[in-house]
């Protein structure tokens, strides 16, 4: 995360900055501080450096201790102070006590970062080798210097200030490179998860194509059973029943006449319903709107038709056929029983997104001169409406006759 990578630059800045003051520190022959300040600057940046150093290898971690890092810096904080105070109140006595001190602070620090650095390379045993070996360097430095008194006398100390700027500079190297390595590696990365993506959009592309086929293959098969049963059971009973009584002389020429019109208007629904497999309901009625005009011109009956322009319900072509079939047998109800001059038939959004379809017109309603063929028709059109979950209601009004049906809203 963005926070991580924040606090290890904050702590290695301050280091870098803390290293550069100390090693000018000697270079310095002038200065505007007194004597006990300059001293006491020494100490203060040996402690800065100390805190830096131990913070840093805390960041370097990730996650790390925030809470070790606030507590050593509070720690070194309070000892640069302490140590400030002692110098200038006695600059001799001081500097043994403030050696004291930051020689304390020094191995505290370094036993600190040698344990929390030991514990985190143990738990998470992390591939960053470079870093790991510099790291461990600096933390054997800071040890040393910290022991320096419990050394032979010929070992001059000073070990992390003479390596401290080497290790920081082959620190930040690593660590830039490790985060080109890792860019690199998601470069890799991407590209192979878009790679694997394409493959597995191709993969559903295909499938999606095949189970769309195999739709089509059932729906098609679906459509030449429905066909078959709709000849058998509709139109072929229809024609069986004209034949019988038409040959036991029970049957006019105009009931002979009605009853192969509607076979054929039957037989025209089935045919339009076959064109129209692939096509949506509104394409449906629209080829019915053609029909029924028609039939009604003939009939000499002024036909109105209202659909919803942005209505278009995603019914099957079952449902499609027998809501055209009580479309249907609606409008020849009209033509034969109604003695009406107009008819109006609207397709509209009804209640909850359910779809509206009403067939009115100007006629004189139901009446007991009617024929029983009119109740046998309403029959039919109310079990079609069942049989296809919708609801029809049909009913006298104040102009004529109305019909209407209620399909339910489409999931």
């Amino acid at each position: 995360p963005a926070s991580r990578n924040k606090a290890f630059a904050l702590w290695l800045g301050l280091l870098m900055g803390a290293l550069s003051l100390r090693l000018a520190y000697f270079r310095w022959e002038q200065t505007f501080l007194s004597p006990e300040l300059f001293q006491a600057w020494w100490f203060v940046l040996t402690a800065l450096i100390s805190v830096s150093w131990f913070n840093l290898l805390d960041a370097w971690q990730g996650e790390g201790h925030p809470w070790a890092r606030r507590v050593c810096t509070i720690a070194g904080s309070v000892l640069g102070l302490v140590m400030l105070v002692l110098i200038l109140q006695n600059r001799s006595e001081g500097f043994e006590t403030s050696t004291i001190l930051i020689d304390v602070f020094l191995a505290l620090c370094a036993v600190g970062a040698a344990l929390n650095f030991s514990w985190y390379i143990y738990r998470k045993r992390p591939n960053r080798t470079l870093e790991i070996a510099i790291l461990v360097l600096g933390i054997t430095a800071m040890a040393l210097d910290s022991a320096n008194k419990f050394l032979p006398v010929w070992w001059s100390g000073g070990n992390l200030n003479h390596l401290l700027p080497f290790l920081v500079i082959a620190l930040a190297a690593a660590f830039l490179a490790r985060n080109i390595r890792i860019f690199e590696s998601m470069e890799s990365f991407t590209a192979e998860l878009n790679e694997k993506l394409e493959q597995s959009e191709a993969e559903i592309r295909d499938r999606y194509q095949e189970l769309r086929e195999e739709r089509r293959a059932r729906d098609l098969a679906e459509d030449r059973q429905r066909i078959l049963r709709d000849m058998h059971d509709g139109i072929g009973n229809q024609l069986t029943g004209l034949l019988v009584t038409s040959r036991a002389g029970k049957m006019s020429s105009e009931e002979l006449t009605r009853g192969i019109e509607s076979c054929l208007n039957d037989l025209r629904l089935v045919i339009s319903s076959l064109d129209n497999s692939d096509e949506s309901f509104t394409v449906a009625m629209t080829s019915l709107r053609t029909q029924l005009s028609r039939q009604m011109d003939a009939a000499e009956i002024q036909l109105s038709w209202n659909m919803t322009v942005d209505l278009d319900p995603q019914f099957d072509s079952r449902t499609t056929l027998n809501i055209a079939r009580i479309v249907q047998e609606a409008a020849t109800n009209i033509i034969r029983h109604s003695s009406a001059n107009s008819a109006k038939i609207s397709v509209t959004h009804g209640a909850v997104g359910s779809l509206q379809i009403t067939i009115e017109d100007d006629g004189r309603g139901i009446c007991d001169s009617l024929s029983p063929e009119f109740g046998h028709g309403m029959g039919t059109m109310a079990a079609r409406a069942k049989l296809i979950g919708g609801e029809l209601t049909a009913e006298n009004s104040v102009t004529g006759f109305t019909v209407s049906l209620v399909m339910p809203a489409q999931s």
